[in-house]
């Protein structure tokens, strides 16, 4: 069984990437890349989310369609908020 390590004191260290799988790597990765091209400084949850959606074939659709969420609205919502959120962060800083 394989544990997480403790975290780095130095905030600048790499995660160690041998103690999560790939797919979470790649969800991570790709949240990131969501985050940057926003502007953000943080990855925040809606990052995360939005980078799940990107990757349709790791979500279960038929059950997200099943609860009355269709996809494609809830990325586009998310991305709207994401850049609200961005622009707010603009102005008051």
């Amino acid at each position: 069984m394989t544990t997480v390590p403790p975290a780095a004191n130095d905030a600048t260290s790499e995660p160690r990437r041998d103690v999560c799988s790939p797919e979470l790597l790649r969800l991570l990765d790709d949240a990131l890349a969501v985050a940057d091209s926003g502007g953000a400084e943080q990855v925040g949850i809606e990052h995360i989310v939005l980078a799940m959606l990107l990757h349709t074939r790791n979500i279960p659709i038929p059950a997200l369609l099943d609860i009355g969420l269709d996809p494609t609205i809830a990325f586009a919502r998310l991305a709207e908020f994401a850049r609200r959120e961005m622009e707010t962060r603009c102005l008051t800083t």
